[in-house]
C-alpha cells in the first residue's frame, strides 16, 4: 500500500479574505505534479485535502528576544511567509545566538 503526503504552495498576497476550503482543481494539479516523481500517487486515495496559509508580516521576519521580566524569555521567530524554507536555518541559528547571549549575561 502506498502511503504518502503530498503538498504544494502558492503565494497569494493580494487576497482580502483567506479561504480555507480546498479547491478540487488545485488538489488535482498537486497530484499530477507529484505523479511525475511517483506515478503511484495517481491511484492512491485522497484521504484529506487541507489548506494552510503561511503568515506574512508587513515588517518582515521577526526574530527577537523579549525579556518578560521573570524567569522566562520569549523568542519570537515568525513572519517567514512563502520563503520560510529558504531562511529557516539562518533564523534558527539566530534564535540560538539570541538565547546563548541571553544565558551568558
Amino acid at each position: 500500500m502506498l502511503r504518502s503526503l503530498v503538498g504544494s504552495e502558492m503565494c497569494i498576497r493580494d487576497r482580502k479574505e483567506l479561504d480555507y476550503d480546498p479547491e478540487h482543481h488545485v488538489t488535482h494539479q498537486i497530484i499530477q505534479a507529484c505523479a511525475r516523481v511517483e506515478p503511484r500517487v495517481l491511484t492512491a486515495a485522497v484521504i484529506k485535502a487541507q489548506v494552510g496559509y503561511r503568515p506574512f508580516r508587513e515588517g518582515g521576519i521577526r526574530v527577537e528576544l523579549e525579556d518578560t521580566g521573570g524567569a522566562q524569555v520569549v523568542i519570537h521567530n515568525y513572519g517567514h511567509s512563502d520563503y520560510g524554507m529558504g531562511v529557516c536555518w539562518g533564523c534558527a541559528f539566530e534564535v540560538v545566538e539570541l538565547l546563548q547571549t541571553h544565558l551568558d549575561t
